[in-house]
């Protein structure tokens, strides 16, 4: 499939998603192009706008940045890591704001080392290619991302990992945190590990004191895997605990070439703690070449995981291709 064909079709269904969820969107076929032609974004951000003047986002989505900067930005990245954030203190009314590929860099190394505090709010300000550099997931197993990112509807591109951890994605693990309006494109991911939780957006998401929420993504990656016993999701490897995932979309290309993988259109395997989750209106489109267990939108459900699960007004497309 060509990737304009394939982006085209995952921004349709993920409008179709919002759509049916209730959300509005009133803008014309004229802002979106002038849209694209300023950024690589496939997102319309006047849908943003719409919601601010409703009043229907929290302070961190709508007073952060202004429209200007939301639609106009652009950052390539080179490689290096920035000495902090561009601005904001990590609450809800003054987020980190990240200005520039090296600030996003920035974060993975601000979380990962354990600098990070609970409940922090992130926001993204640009559309940002990491120019196929090999990618650090934000989180680890002794330090998970624990917070609030708002991707502004902007582009995340050319996502590059090929270096093994536990949890594989834009972010590796986050424990009670929201990941929102963030669109992962064009993203590679290649390991010859076993033993892994990954996804396009998130490798493990779980909940301990709060609920997850995981709202508004996109994932279009390929992912080859090269060795046994791990978890693959187009957008989640795992879940485990309560929480929402909602009008998201996944499509990704997906070849494993080892048995004992579990892959799901948007989550590869929901744990046995999970309780109260909710996966609605969401959308799994692409391709699937697996010999085990796999599923159009959930992989597996191990133990006692699926009691707590609902799966409402969700939709797959994806090809399956077994070996």
């Amino acid at each position: 499939m060509k990737k304009t064909t394939k982006t085209i079709t995952v921004v349709a269904c993920l409008l179709f998603a919002i759509i049916l969820s209730g959300c509005s969107s009133n803008s014309g076929a004229d802002s979106t192009n002038q849209e694209k032609k300023k950024t690589t974004t496939s997102y319309d951000s006047s849908e943003t706008t719409n919601q601010e003047k409703e009043g229907t986002t929290t302070p961190y989505e709508s007073s952060a940045i202004g429209e200007s900067e939301r639609i106009m930005s652009f950052s390539l990245w080179d490689g290096s890591i920035a000495s902090k954030f561009e601005k904001g203190n990590g609450s809800q009314n003054n987020p980190f704001i990240i200005a520039t590929a090296s600030q996003l860099a920035y974060m993975a190394e601000y979380v990962n080392s354990g600098q990070s505090y609970e409940g922090e709010y992130y926001t993204l300000a640009c559309d940002i290619d990491l120019d196929n550099r090999e990618w650090t997931p934000i989180g680890t197993d002794d330090n998970p991302f624990v917070g609030n990112f708002y991707g502004s509807y902007h582009v995340i591109e050319n996502m590059r990992i090929t270096e093994k951890s536990s949890y594989i994605g834009l972010f590796g693990k986050a424990v009670d945190s929201k990941i929102s309006h963030t669109y992962v494109k064009d993203g590679t991911i290649i390991l010859d590990s076993r033993g892994l939780a990954l996804g396009g957006g998130v490798g493990s998401l779980e909940s301990r004191r709060q609920p997850f929420m995981l709202e508004e993504c996109i994932s279009d990656c390929m992912i080859i895997l090269n060795d046994e016993f791990s978890y693959v999701g187009g957008i989640i490897g795992t879940c485990d605990g309560s929480g929402e995932i909602i009008n998201s979309v996944s499509s990704c290309y997906i070849d494993i070439a080892s048995d004992h993988v579990t892959v799901g259109g948007i989550v590869g395997e929901f744990d046995p703690h999970t309780r109260q989750c909710t996966i609605k209106y969401c959308t799994a489109l692409g391709y699937v070449h697996n010999n085990s267990t796999s599923g159009g939108i959930v992989g597996r459900i191990y133990g006692r995981g699926g009691t707590g699960l609902a799966i409402k007004y969700c939709v797959s497309a994806v090809t399956m291709d077994p070996m």
